[in-house]
């Protein structure tokens, strides 16, 4: 049985870095196009949220497991988008209970 099937019940929007190098100064700047949407298990047991005053707050970082297969040109200069915050990704790593190049587990970090 697929473990994975059914799990990755959430959705995250990837975006990639586009440099530009400005002519007069010689400075490079990035900008973040979209590349795609893709799903995700975010990952509870690694993430922490409180409730303060009735409404959520979530902790800066978030991990989020993916198929293998949807990110094998990602980079930590990536970002991805997950309920209207975007994060930037601080690392990203074979998540081991799902097996040999099943899935990818991304930790982000809030861009504030």
């Amino acid at each position: 049985m697929d473990i994975i099937s059914g799990k990755f019940d959430n959705q995250i929007t990837l975006f990639s870095p586009v440099a530009t190098q400005s002519t007069s100064s010689g400075a490079t700047s990035y900008t973040y196009t979209e590349v795609g949407t893709i799903w995700c298990y975010v990952n509870t047991r690694a993430n922490t949220e409180k409730f303060i005053e009735g409404k959520r707050n979530v902790d800066d970082k978030l991990t989020i497991d993916v198929r293998f297969n949807d990110v094998t040109s990602v980079t930590n200069e990536w970002h991805f988008q997950y309920e209207g915050l975007e994060y930037s990704i601080v690392t990203f790593f074979e998540a081991p209970e799902y097996g040999r190049r099943n899935a990818v587990r991304i930790i982000g970090e809030v861009l504030k």
